[in-house]
C-alpha cells in the first residue's frame, strides 16, 4: 500500500492507499449569500485561483479587515476584484478547523495566508536573521549600560549597530507568493531597520551638543529605512533634533 503524507498548519497527516487525499471541492449545498453557522470560506480571482482561505460567522468571508500582504495583492495583482465562495458551512468549532486546514492544505502554494504550512520559508536564511538581529539588540543593551560612564564608547556602540543592520534588513527569505509580495512591498516603502539604535544615537549626540552629527546620522539612517518614519521614535528624533536647534 502506498504511504502518503501531507503538511497542514495542524501538523503532518499521513495516510495509506492510491488516492489518500481525494481534492476538496465546494459542498454544492452551502449557501453562497448567508451561510449558516460556522464556515470555511474561500477568496478566489476572476479566473478561479484561489488566494486565501479562512473560517467564520456572519459575514467575516466579506470582511476586508485583513493581513496587509492580502490588501497588497487584492490592490495591485487583481485590480480589487475577486469573488466570495463559500466551501462547507454549518460546521462545529471542531470541524470548521479541520476543514480549513484541509483546504489550505491542498491550495497553499497560490495562498496569500500568512499562516501557511506551504509557505516557502528558507529557515537557514530566517534563522540567520534572527541571530544577527539578536546579536545587535544585545550590543544596543550594552551602548545603553554605557550612556552614564563612557557616553564615547556608547556612541561608537550605536554607530555600530546602524552599519550592521543592512546585514539582516536585507535578508530575503521568503519565496514563492508571499515573497512576492513582501519583496513589492520593501521596493515600495523600503526598509525598515532598528529604529532603538538611532533613537539613542542622536540622544546621545545632541547631549555632547553635537547637533549637526545628530542630524546627518538621522538623515541617512531614515533614507535607508524609511519604514521606521512610521514608528513613533522617528517623532522623537525629529522633535529632538529640532529642539535643539533651536536653542543652537
Amino acid at each position: 500500500m502506498k504511504l502518503s503524507f501531507r503538511t497542514t498548519i495542524q501538523g503532518i497527516e499521513l495516510a495509506v492507499g492510491d488516492d489518500p487525499f481525494p481534492r476538496l471541492t465546494p459542498a454544492p449545498d452551502t449557501p453562497q449569500d448567508k451561510p449558516r453557522g460556522c464556515y470555511v470560506y474561500a477568496h478566489v480571482t476572476e479566473d478561479g485561483k484561489y488566494f486565501y482561505i479562512g473560517k467564520g460567522k456572519d459575514r467575516r468571508a466579506w470582511s476586508e479587515d485583513r493581513h496587509p500582504t492580502w490588501y497588497r495583492y487584492v490592490e495591485n495583482h487583481l485590480n480589487g476584484k475577486y469573488r466570495v465562495v463559500i466551501l462547507q458551512d454549518n460546521l462545529s468549532p471542531a470541524e470548521v478547523e479541520d476543514v480549513e486546514a484541509e483546504w489550505i492544505a491542498q491550495e497553499g502554494e497560490t495562498l496569500v495566508n500568512w499562516v501557511n504550512a506551504a509557505r516557502k520559508t528558507d529557515f537557514k536564511k530566517l534563522e540567520l536573521f534572527h541571530k544577527l538581529r539578536d546579536a545587535n539588540r544585545a550590543l544596543i543593551a550594552k551602548a545603553k549600560a554605557l550612556e552614564k560612564t563612557d557616553i564615547e564608547k556608547s556612541i561608537a556602540c550605536y554607530r555600530e549597530v546602524i552599519a550592521a543592520i543592512e546585514a539582516y534588513a536585507t535578508l530575503d527569505y521568503e519565496d514563492g507568493i508571499i515573497g512576492q509580495l513582501l519583496r513589492e512591498e520593501r521596493e515600495e516603502h523600503g526598509l525598515q531597520g532598528t529604529a532603538e539604535a538611532i533613537d539613542r544615537l542622536t540622544m546621545c549626540l545632541t547631549k555632547l551638543g553635537r547637533y549637526d552629527d545628530a542630524a546627518a546620522c538621522a538623515e541617512e539612517y531614515y533614507r535607508r529605512y524609511a519604514v521606521d518614519k512610521t514608528l513613533a521614535s522617528y517623532e522623537r528624533v525629529m522633535k529632538r533634533l529640532e529642539r535643539r536647534k533651536r536653542a543652537k
